[in-house]
């Protein structure tokens, strides 16, 4: 999943950019990354979305698969703690990629960021973002078949620049990445 921040990728944005020093725009394009990532990061921690709605309640599954976990996606130990499956069945394997930590950025240029999950982590974000179908898989304790579940993922929108809401306190993602390029913009003149 790739999130292309708009605000930084417009044609006037980057006509804008040229007249600035190269290393000046550089670097305010690099902390806009960081501005987006960090807020990501606080939303997925906060469970809420740029605009600051709160996400839907996990139902129970979820809570058991992720060990109450909230920034560790799929199940943190093979084993069950509760529920109707506990005793019969483990979970077939344990995912120990976190979502926060594999946001990553890259800068283009001077003209443009793109905030994006790893090729590892794409798929899952994917349906955290806008909710889906997944497949969770048990394998039987003392034997028998492998049991493939059926499960519907809830939207949990984390990406994007939050245009209005404080999602770190104090300012929107927008203000930040304003007040970057307002100080690039005033030391170049």
């Amino acid at each position: 999943m790739k999130f292309s921040t708009k605000i930084l990728g417009t044609a006037s944005f980057g006509k804008m950019l040229k007249g600035l020093p190269a290393l000046g725009a550089r670097q305010a394009l690099i902390d806009s990354g960081q501005i987006i990532q960090n807020s990501t990061k606080i939303g997925y921690l906060k469970e809420i979305s740029p605009e600051g709605r709160s996400w839907a309640k996990n139902p129970e599954w979820y809570l058991l698969m992720k060990g109450n976990a909230a920034v560790l996606t799929g199940p943190t130990s093979k084993t069950i703690p509760r529920g109707k499956y506990s005793k019969k069945y483990e979970f077939a394997s344990i995912n120990h990629k976190r979502m926060k930590n594999s946001l990553v950025q890259n800068v283009y240029g001077t003209s443009k960021v793109i905030v994006q999950y790893d090729k590892e982590a794409a798929k899952r974000a994917n349906i955290t973002q806008f909710g889906g179908e997944s497949v969770m898989v048990l394998n039987p304790i003392a034997g028998g078949k492998q049991k493939k579940l059926k499960i519907k993922v809830k939207a949990r929108p984390h990406l994007g620049v939050a245009e209005k809401f404080p999602r770190m306190g104090g300012k929107s993602d927008s203000d930040h990445i304003l007040e970057i390029f307002s100080r690039v913009v005033g030391n170049s003149i």
